[in-house]
């Protein structure tokens, strides 16, 4: 059966994204949309010392991806020898297979071996075969949304304007790990994600948020009932190595605001992060440390309350 086929790499799933798949969906509204991305980042085989922090893992962008409209992801293993295809190899080994009745690129779309191939290229190759739609990219204010602007506002602790450009709050995704208890033992027990070295995640320091359990759980690790909506909680979130512990592995720590009843240890969550309260600090001593929580704590209140 014929498809839209919409390409890209898709990191982060941001608004430009979205208005290619919504785009595409309104072309040819009675075909299945499938959407072609690529894993690992091709930046990260081809010069891997460059390679860019990830917005998404790929679970989350396969999800984001469906809840976008996709019908079905193809991710295509992006390997040193699939680099090496020339643009028709892509077209005839990747597009035609699928079928399609429409590809939808972005207007900066490029492929095949060592980028040769662009949109020219690519209505060239279709030879009437499938009708090739190459779409604008999506502006904010005066700045075109990509995923590198999204990884410089993380890069400089800005999550609302990483937000702006994601059209929703950034979400770091994980699951719980066991840490060194000393979050319960000051009063603020938090819980804590290992920040993986090709993941994203917002400038050390100290934000407001909301905490999500994913895995269909109550705080208690009881099963909701049949369609309820996950359960997600306030939170101040702590990014960095704590380094008044001489920490050295990076987390994200948060602690669920007013409550230490929680049962989250190897449970999946998502952090949602809404506004930067602070950068990180190395203390003195503990007493200032507990000080300082308890006005991040407040200040986490207020910034949450309308939220």
């Amino acid at each position: 059966m014929s498809a839209v086929v919409v390409i890209g790499n898709f990191d982060g799933v941001h608004p430009g994204h979205r208005e290619v798949l919504a785009e595409a969906r309104r072309r040819q509204p009675g075909l299945p949309l499938v959407v072609v991305t690529f894993w690992p980042h091709p930046v990260s085989v081809l010069r891997p010392e460059v390679g860019p922090m990830l917005l998404t893992s790929l679970e989350a962008r396969i999800e984001l991806l469906s809840e976008a409209g996709a019908d079905r992801v193809e991710v295509i293993d992006f390997t040193p020898e699939f680099a090496s295809w020339s643009p028709s190899d892509f077209v005839e080994r990747v597009l035609m297979p699928l079928e399609p009745a429409t590809v939808v690129v972005g207007e900066n779309f490029r492929f095949g071996h060592l980028a040769a191939g662009t949109v020219d290229t690519l209505r060239e190759l279709a030879a009437g075969r499938f009708e090739v739609d190459a779409l604008a990219l999506v502006r904010f204010e005066n700045e075109e949304t990509c995923s590198t602007r999204i990884r410089e506002a993380l890069a400089a602790g800005d999550v609302a304007h990483a937000a702006e450009h994601l059209g929703r709050p950034f979400c770091f995704r994980g699951v719980v790990a066991h840490g060194d208890m000393r979050g319960r033992t000051l009063g603020y027990p938090t819980a804590n994600l290992p920040v993986p070295g090709n993941l994203a995640c917002p400038a050390d320091g100290v934000y407001a948020g909301w905490v999500t359990r994913r895995d269909g759980l109550d705080a208690h690790g009881e099963a909701l009932p049949a369609g309820s909506a996950p359960e997600r909680w306030p939170a101040a979130i702590s990014v960095g190595t704590n380094p008044t512990f001489d920490g050295v592995s990076r987390r994200v720590e948060s602690y669920v605001l007013d409550r230490d009843d929680l049962e989250l240890y190897d449970a999946p969550i998502s952090v949602e992060f809404i506004a930067r309260i602070r950068g990180q600090v190395r203390f003195t001593d503990i007493e200032e440390l507990i000080v300082k929580m308890a006005e991040d704590v407040a200040r986490c209140h207020e910034l949450l309350a309308s939220a």
